[in-house]
C-alpha cells in the first residue's frame, strides 16, 4: 500500500512537469524538463546515506529527480533589434528582486533610467554591472558589446552552467558557474525546445498508469475493508 502511495505521488509529480512543459511551449528560451524516478539501487543508496545510520533507512521512499532538457531550441527572426537570443551554450544575466536570475533569451527594453533591461524591467547585466544606453537605439554585436550612441556602452555578462528553472522564462544557477562561449544574435529568439506532441503522448502515458494505480489502491481498500468486516462477525 505504501509502495503505491509514493508511486501515486510520482506519477502526479510527472504529470505536474509535463503540463508545465506544454504550458510553455512557447515561452521563447523554456526548456523542457522531464521527472525521472531513480532506479532501486539509486534511490536505496540514497535512502541509507540520508538516514545517516538512523531507523529511517528500513523504509525505501521512491525518489524523483528533475532533469532540465538544454538542448538548444530553434532561433529564428523576429524583425525587432530589441529581440536577443544566443547561439551557443550560455546565458544573459539579469538582476532581480530575487537576485541574479539567468535567461536563454530575452526581449530588451529601456528603463526610466537608461538602462537595457529585459522585457520585466529587470537590468540585463553587463561584466561591470548594469549597461547605461540612454533613450536611443542600440545594437549588440556577436561577442555581447553593446553600442549606444556611437560608443561601446558596455559588454553582456554571459554564463554557463547548471540551471534550475524558475518560470517564466528565468532560471536559477545550480552551482558555480563559468563564462559562456556563445554568440549573441540580435533580432532573434530562440524557440522553446519542447516536443508538444511527444509531451502530450508521455501524459496519456502518465494518466493510464496513475489511473491502473488509483483503481488498485481502491480494489485493495475493498478487500482490507471486507476482511476486517468478515473478521468482526466472527
Amino acid at each position: 500500500m505504501l509502495r503505491l502511495g509514493q508511486s501515486l505521488l510520482c506519477h502526479e509529480k510527472m504529470m505536474s512537469v509535463l503540463a508545465d512543459n506544454v504550458a510553455n511551449a512557447d515561452t521563447p528560451g523554456f526548456k523542457s524538463s522531464a521527472a525521472v524516478a531513480l532506479s532501486f539501487d539509486d534511490a536505496l543508496s540514497q535512502a541509507v546515506e540520508n538516514a545517516a545510520g538512523s531507523e529511517d533507512a528500513r523504509t525505501l521512499y521512491f525518489e524523483m529527480r528533475t532533469d532540465v532538457n538544454m538542448s538548444q531550441g530553434d532561433i529564428v527572426p523576429t524583425g525587432s533589434d530589441r529581440d536577443l537570443a544566443l547561439a551557443g551554450s550560455g546565458f544573459f544575466c539579469v538582476q532581480t528582486a530575487d537576485g541574479i536570475l539567468y535567461r536563454r533569451s530575452v526581449h530588451a527594453s529601456v528603463n526610466a533610467q537608461g538602462i537595457l533591461a529585459d522585457e520585466a524591467g529587470n537590468p540585463i547585466l553587463g561584466v561591470n554591472g548594469p549597461i547605461r544606453v540612454g533613450g536611443g537605439a542600440f545594437s549588440v554585436g556577436s561577442g555581447g558589446a553593446v553600442v549606444a550612441d556611437g560608443r561601446v556602452a558596455g559588454r553582456l555578462r554571459l554564463s554557463d552552467g547548471a540551471m534550475v528553472g524558475r518560470g517564466d522564462g528565468y532560471y536559477e544557477a545550480d552551482g558555480a558557474l563559468a563564462q559562456a562561449d556563445c554568440a549573441v544574435m540580435q533580432g532573434y529568439a530562440e524557440m522553446s525546445n519542447v516536443d508538444v506532441t511527444r509531451e502530450y503522448i508521455n501524459m496519456m502515458s502518465v494518466s493510464r498508469a496513475y489511473g491502473t494505480i488509483s483503481k488498485t489502491l481502491t480494489m485493495i481498500d475493498e478487500i482490507n475493508g471486507k476482511a476486517v468486516s468478515q473478521i468482526g462477525a466472527l
